[in-house]
C-alpha cells in the first residue's frame, strides 16, 4: 500500500515544493485581501469624485449668477434711484440669466422697493457678508433659492438686491452625479434640500436626514453611514463648498462597501482551513516518508507508518475538530439568519470549504486507524437503498446507476459507516473518471473461501498498469494539482483491510475500471432495532422541549455554540468547562440530558459521565468526541450514544433527540 515508486531525491523535492505551498498561498490570500481592499477604496474614491465634481458644477453655476447680480447692483437706475427704470434693468437681466425674480430691500428699513413677482418671500439671511442663502419653499412660485450682492442708492444709501432661483437649475447637475441605485443630494448650510436625485419635487426645501445634518455639523468633507427616506442603507460620501457653503452628498449602496469586507472574512476563514489541511497534509507526508526510509521490511514498513500516522491524526484530531466545529457551527448558524443573498451566498460557501476540511480529517483518520473500525455484520441491501439519493448526487445527470445484490451474497462483515464512504469514494472516482457520462454499477456475488466480492465498475478511461499498481497509496493521485488529495482510494483499501478483506483493481486504458472489495461473509444476518415511531416522538415530546440540558466542553467556540443551538430549539441550557464545574451544576439542578466533550483537563467525558450517572441515575448522556483513538473512548464503560466532531446544527439536533429517545441508563 505504502511502496513509493519515487526516488529519495524527487520525495525531497515534493516535500520542499509542499512547504512551499503554505507561503505562496499566505501570499495569495493577501493578495485576494489587498485586491477586496482596492475594490471598497475604489467605491469610496468615486463617491467622493462624484460629490466634488457635483460641488463644482453647482459653484460654478452660483458664481455666474453673482457675477451678473453684481453687475445689475451697479445699474445707473439703482444709483439714481430710478426705481421702474431699475425694475425694467431687472426683468431683462432675469429672464436673460433664468431668475425666477429679483427684488431690492432697503437694508436699513427693510422696506422692499420693487420686486418682479409681487410677493416672493424674503431671502433666508439679510448678512450681506454672505451673499449665498438657503432654499425655502415659502413665497410665490416657490420653492426658491437665494442670493443677495450689496447695492449703493441715492446718497449712498445701503440696499440688498436678491436674486430668486429655481432648484431646478441644479438637479440636472444632482441627477447626473447620482451612483446606480444611490441617491445624490445637494443641501444649504442648514442641511435642506436644494437638490436631489430622488424624489425631488416631494423634498425640495425640506430637511435632510438627521444623518446628513450632523455629517455636516461635525465637519466639511468626508464619510458617514446612514439610512435614506426610502429606507436605503449606504455609505455617503460629502464635501462642502467654501463659496456657498453648501454640500454635495452621494450616497452608494451598503453592500458596495460591506461586500469586500464580508468577502474578506470568508476567504480568512476559507485560507485558515486551507492552511491548516496544507499544512498537516505536508506534516503527515514528511513523518510517512521518514518512515519509510528507515524500515527494509515491506510489510513491517506499512504497518510502522501506520502507527505513525496514527500516533500523528490522534494527537492533533482533538484540538483540529474543535476548530473544525466551532467554524462549521458558526458558519451554519450565521448562514440560516443572513438575509442578503450575497452573504448567505458568501456564508455557505465558507461552510463548504469547512466540510471539505472536516471531509480530509476523516479521510486521514480512516486509513490511519487501522483498529478503530467498528466491525459488524452488514446487510449490503439496505445499506445501498439507503445511500441510492446520495451516490445519484455525486454521480451526477450524465452516469446512470445500477445496483444488483446477490441474494445470496448480500451480509457482509465491516464498518457500515466506513463502507458506505468507500463507497461514495469509488462512485466519485468513477465520475471523474466518466467526463462525458456512462454507466457504472454496484454488483455482489460469492467469493471463495468465505468471501463476498462487491464490486464497483465503470465504463470510463481506465487507468494504465502503472497507475493501477499505485492507486491505493495514500496521496497518490493523477488529477490535477487543488482537484484531489489522493486518500480516497486509501481509505477504501483500509476499510477493506480492517475488515479482514483485500481489494483487487482490473483496469485498462479506455476500458473502463472494476474495483473488487472481497469481504469476509457474515455469519449471520444484522440484528435489527425494532422502534415504535409514535412512540418516540411522543417521548421526545415529554422529554425534549425546556427540558435542562448540561453542556460541557473545554473548548470556548465549541460550547458556546452547542448552547446555541439548544437554547434555540427550546431547551434550557446551562454549560461548563470542565468535570469539576459539571458535578456542581449537577448537585445543584441534576439535568435531563448531560452533552459532554470526551477528551477534556483532567478529568475525561467518560470518567465525569460515571460519577454524575452515581449522582442522577435517570439522566441520560451524549458523548461527543473530536479524538482520534476510538478505542481509548471505548476502554471506559460509559452507556450512551457518542456523536464525532466537527458536526453542524441539524446533525447535533438529531443526536440530541436520538439521545433523549433512548431508554434511561
Amino acid at each position: 500500500m505504502f511502496r513509493s515508486g519515487l526516488s529519495r531525491f524527487q520525495r525531497t523535492l515534493l516535500v520542499i515544493g509542499g512547504a512551499l505551498v503554505l507561503p505562496v498561498l499566505a501570499l495569495m490570500v493577501l493578495q485576494v485581501l489587498q485586491a477586496l481592499g482596492d475594490e471598497r477604496r475604489d467605491v469610496e474614491a468615486e463617491a467622493m469624485g462624484a460629490a466634488s465634481q457635483m460641488l463644482s458644477l453647482a459653484d460654478g453655476r452660483v458664481q455666474a449668477d453673482l457675477s451678473a447680480a453684481r453687475v445689475l447692483a451697479t445699474a445707473r437706475a439703482i444709483k439714481d434711484g430710478d426705481w421702474a427704470l431699475a425694475r425694467q434693468r431687472s426683468a431683462e437681466v432675469a429672464e436673460l440669466n433664468g431668475w425666477k425674480s429679483v427684488y431690492l430691500t432697503d437694508a436699513e428699513t427693510g422696506r422692499r422697493v420693487f420686486d418682479l413677482l409681487g410677493s416672493t418671500a424674503a431671502p433666508a439671511t439679510r448678512d450681506l457678508s454672505r451673499p449665498v442663502a438657503g432654499v425655502s419653499r415659502t413665497g410665490t412660485g416657490c420653492p426658491c433659492v437665494f442670493l443677495n450682492v450689496p447695492a449703493k442708492g441715492p446718497q449712498e444709501r445701503l440696499y440688498q438686491l436678491t436674486v430668486v432661483l429655481d432648484p431646478t437649475v441644479f438637479q440636472a447637475v444632482v441627477s447626473r452625479m447620482a451612483p446606480r441605485e444611490g441617491v445624490a443630494a445637494l443641501v444649504d448650510r442648514r442641511g435642506w434640500f436644494i437638490g436631489r436625485s430622488r424624489a425631488f419635487t416631494e423634498r425640495v426645501g425640506l430637511p435632510a436626514t438627521r444623518y446628513v445634518r450632523e455629517a455636516i455639523r461635525n465637519g466639511r468633507e468626508g464619510f458617514y453611514e446612514g439610512t435614506t427616506y426610502e429606507g436605503l442603507k449606504n455609505y455617503t460620501a460629502f464635501k462642502t463648498s467654501d463659496l456657498t457653503g453648501w454640500s454635495a452628498h452621494v450616497a452608494v449602496e451598503a453592500t458596495l462597501i460591506d461586500r469586500p469586507r464580508i468577502w474578506s472574512t470568508a476567504m480568512i476563514v476559507v485560507a485558515a482551513v486551507a492552511a491548516l489541511i496544507a499544512a498537516g497534509s505536508l506534516l503527515l507526508y514528511v513523518l510517512y516518508d521518514l518512515a519509510a526510509a528507515r524500515r527494509e521490511d515491506e510489510r513491517l514498513r506499512e504497518a510502522q507508518k501506520m502507527e505513525a500516522v496514527g500516533r500523528l491524526t490522534g494527537g492533533i484530531a482533538h484540538d483540529f475538530n474543535n476548530l473544525l466545529t466551532a467554524v462549521i457551527g458558526s458558519l451554519d448558524m450565521l448562514q440560516k439568519r443572513l438575509d442578503d443573498p450575497r452573504s448567505k451566498r458568501l456564508a455557505e460557501n465558507a461552510l463548504e470549504a469547512a466540510r471539505r476540511g472536516a471531509k480530509l480529517t476523516a479521510q486521514l483518520l480512516a486509513f490511519s486507524r487501522r483498529q478503530q473500525i467498528a466491525v459488524s455484520a452488514v446487510d449490503l441491501k439496505p445499506l445501498l437503498e439507503g445511500m441510492d439519493d446520495l451516490l445519484r448526487q455525486s454521480l451526477g445527470s450524465k452516469v446512470e446507476l445500477e445496483v444488483r445484490i446477490d441474494d445470496d451474497a448480500r451480509r457482509v462483515m465491516s464498518d457500515p459507516h466506513q463502507l458506505e464512504l468507500a463507497l461514495l469514494n469509488l462512485a466519485i472516482n468513477a465520475r471523474d473518471a466518466l467526463p462525458d457520462g456512462g454507466r457504472f454499477s454496484i454488483t455482489s456475488r460469492k467469493g471463495e473461501g468465505g468471501m463476498v466480492e462487491l464490486t464497483a465498475t465503470d465504463d470510463g478511461v481506465g487507468m494504465p498498469p502503472s497507475v493501477a499498481q499505485r492507486a491505493m497509496e495514500p496521496f497518490f493521485t493523477t488529477k490535477p494539482q487543488g482537484q484531489g488529495t489522493g486518500l480516497g482510494l486509501a481509505q477504501v483499501f483500509g476499510t477493506v483491510r480492517q475488515s479482514g478483506g483485500d481489494v483487487v483493481i482490473r483496469s485498462a486504458p479506455g476500458q473502463g475500471t472494476s474495483i473488487v472489495l472481497m469481504l469476509p461473509a457474515a455469519a449471520e444476518a444484522p440484528a435489527v432495532e425494532k422502534r415504535d415511531p409514535a412512540s418516540s416522538e411522543r417521548r421526545l415530546a415529554e422529554n425534549g422541549r425546556n427540558r435542562p440540558v448540561l453542556v460541557v466542553d473545554d473548548e470556548p467556540g465549541v460550547r458556546e455554540f452547542m448552547s446555541g443551538v439548544l437554547e434555540q430549539a427550546g431547551f434550557d441550557v446551562r454549560s461548563a468547562e470542565n468535570a469539576r464545574e459539571a458535578m456542581a451544576a449537577i448537585a445543584e439542578k441534576p439535568p435531563h440530558l448531560l452533552v459532554t466533550d470526551f477528551a477534556m483537563p483532567g478529568e475525561s467525558g467518560a470518567e465525569l459521565v460515571l460519577r454524575a450517572r452515581a449522582a442522577a441515575p435517570e439522566m441520560k448522556v451524549l458523548m461527543v468526541s473530536g479524538y482520534a483513538d476510538t478505542r481509548e473512548i471505548e476502554a471506559v464503560r460509559c452507556d450512551g450514544p457518542l456523536l464525532r466532531k466537527p458536526f453542524d446544527s441539524e446533525t447535533f439536533l438529531a443526536a440530541v433527540r436520538g439521545a433523549l429517545r433512548s431508554q434511561p441508563a
